[in-house]
């Protein structure tokens, strides 16, 4: 052990490098706490056996089609990657993100080059411009292949939302494909209402069943918590986080989106910080170094968390909500605000949400409808809803604060008008 009331010889700190050590240990943990695909799959044990469910019932039958739907940071695109990783090469998997290919003709394009089949710069150009002749025909060659190959192909689109275009033509498109029966389609969508109303319709068409559909919610504190505890295990430098750093943290992020990817942002943020502050110590900073380590505490948290983390989270808490549910957010505010409570009944949010319907000329969705739109806000940690065997007697509570949940609805003019409307 360093005594720190002891002449230390200059040569020695050379070998000593406590900074140095200390900078590789840092190093290790901001590494193990990036967004790469874990070893072990925590918080999402449920999800992950009913895609794998999905995959032996694919393998076997050689057809389906499943749509995986939840706010960013939720798991979905990782957890389709485990579950692939589970089983042995007896299947075709081709990935398409597309975001980054948002185009029929770039979809269509990495469907042949997977298969190592060229396409002619003529028939891309004809594809582009939609050219409905050879658009089917070069569907039907893409549906050949499938037909052709010995094991199923599993098309997997992530972030599928981002083809929504005019009468959806892209989808009708895609999921003619569907017509071979050596294909399986999995939709990884951002946006509830589009897996849960567009692509089921879509779907429906081409696949004699009905679309599987399974829904990831934000992660709650204590799954965010466990997360990042076990990407630190792996390191075994558990004394570089501070136990009430990683709570915090992850009361934080669970408070906000729920975004896994914003924890180990914030926490590898943090890190970065202290492993920046300790590079450029002086000597005699280094003298205690040598007895007192640092660490990540609640402070480094919040002081990282204001920095560089606060405008990211409130930027995507701001949800793109179908305007049924921004109307029940606004109904809720109302109500608290009038009656001074943050226990409503759901039946006296519906009779809001239907006199603000009533207002603006909209035409209201019934009650059985509103419930599950409240139901689909509480998978997204905006609403709590008490348990009751009857819809109506239900309790919701919000979770956001109301700057917070005022914030996120800022960007419909039907809502703010109703916000400030006082005839209701």
């Amino acid at each position: 052990m360093v005594q720190t009331r002891r002449t230390i010889d200059l040569t020695s700190l050379k070998s000593v490098s406590p900074i140095k050590n200390d900078q590789e240990d840092l190093s290790d943990i901001i590494l193990s706490l990036s967004k790469c695909r874990p070893k072990r799959i925590i918080g999402r044990e449920q999800e992950l056996l009913k895609i794998e469910a999905f995959l032996l019932k694919c393998l076997k039958t050689k057809s389906g089609c499943l749509t995986l739907q939840g706010n960013p940071g939720t798991g979905k695109t990782i957890l389709t990657q485990h579950a692939f990783s589970n089983f042995k090469n007896d299947y075709q998997m081709i990935y398409i993100n597309c975001l980054q290919n948002c185009k029929i003709s770039q979809i269509f394009e990495i469907i042949m080059k997977h298969f190592k089949k060229k396409v002619k710069k003529r028939v891309r150009v004809l594809v582009e411009r939609q050219s409905s002749m050879k658009m089917d025909s070069y569907i039907s060659k893409i549906c050949n292949i499938l037909r052709d190959q010995q094991h199923v192909t599993f098309l997997i689109f992530d972030e599928i939302d981002q083809l929504k275009d005019k009468n959806y033509e892209k989808l009708y498109k895609i999921f003619q494909l569907l017509s071979v029966n050596n294909l399986a389609i999995i939709g990884i969508c951002n946006s509830l209402n589009f897996g849960q109303d567009v692509l089921p319709n879509i779907i429906h068409l081409y696949l004699n069943q009905e679309a599987e559909c399974i829904t990831f919610k934000p992660y709650t504190s204590n799954q965010i918590h466990d997360i990042i505890v076990d990407r630190i295990y792996m390191t075994k430098k558990f004394e570089k986080i501070d136990k009430s750093a990683i709570e915090l943290c992850a009361r934080k992020i669970s408070a906000s989106a729920g975004d896994i990817r914003n924890a180990l942002d914030l926490c590898s943020n943090a890190l970065m910080w202290l492993e920046s502050d300790t590079s450029i110590e002086g000597f005699m900073d280094t003298l205690q170094y040598c007895s007192k380590r640092k660490s990540v505490g609640p402070m480094a948290i919040m002081s990282t968390l204001n920095k560089t983390t606060q405008n990211t989270l409130l930027r995507d808490s701001r949800l793109k909500l179908p305007l049924v549910q921004k109307l029940a957010i606004t109904s809720y505010l109302m109500l608290s605000r009038k009656l001074k409570l943050k226990n409503i009944a759901l039946s006296k949010i519906y009779q809001k949400y239907r006199n603000i319907c009533k207002l603006q000329g909209i035409r209201p969705i019934v009650l059985s409808d509103f419930a599950y739109s409240c139901e689909l806000l509480e998978s997204q940690s905006i609403f709590s809803l008490s348990k009751s065997s009857e819809p109506t007697m239900k309790k919701i509570k919000l979770l956001l604060n109301e700057k917070e949940a005022t914030n996120s609805l800022e960007d419909a003019a039907l809502v703010t008008l109703a916000l400030h409307s006082s005839s209701l």
